[in-house]
């Protein structure tokens, strides 16, 4: 969530920081925050929801209904929002919701490809979070 550090803020000039390479920085701040508001209240489609459970069953995450789906997607309001904007058939949707599931349980994101060195990790991974799932009652 933060990409500043807040020394680094403090310790520019004002004249570099606001016009400076801080500038562009400042602009794709405003550009991202003002994207997350306009996602904040989208709500995905049934059919969408539907499609998300059924991947994160293939994927070997556990078996969600869609309303743990939903519940677990209103901590997460920009995933949401993605997915409600951009549809089920966006590659940055469908990483989003890997990494909503493995968050909400774990804590942790979805490994990345090729980040588990062998078939043992990747299942054992599986495993625990399917594990933790059942633990929270899902």
């Amino acid at each position: 969530m933060w990409t500043r550090n807040p020394s680094e803020i403090a310790s520019l000039p004002d004249e570099q920081f606001f016009n400076g390479a801080s500038a562009a920085q400042i602009q794709a701040q405003r550009s991202r925050v003002e994207t997350a508001l306009q996602m904040v209240n989208a709500n995905p489609s049934a059919e969408a929801i539907s499609a998300v459970c059924h991947f994160i069953d293939l994927a070997g995450g556990p078996n969600l209904t869609p309303q743990q789906m939903l519940a677990i997607y209103s901590l997460y309001p920009s995933e949401r929002g993605r997915l409600a904007l951009r549809g089920w058939g966006d590659p940055e949707v469908r990483e989003d919701a890997l990494n909503v599931v493995t968050n909400f349980f774990l804590g942790s994101r979805w490994p990345a490809r090729g980040e588990l060195s062998c078939m043992e990790e990747h299942t054992s991974f599986m495993a625990k979070l399917r594990r933790v799932a059942a633990c929270f009652g899902y």
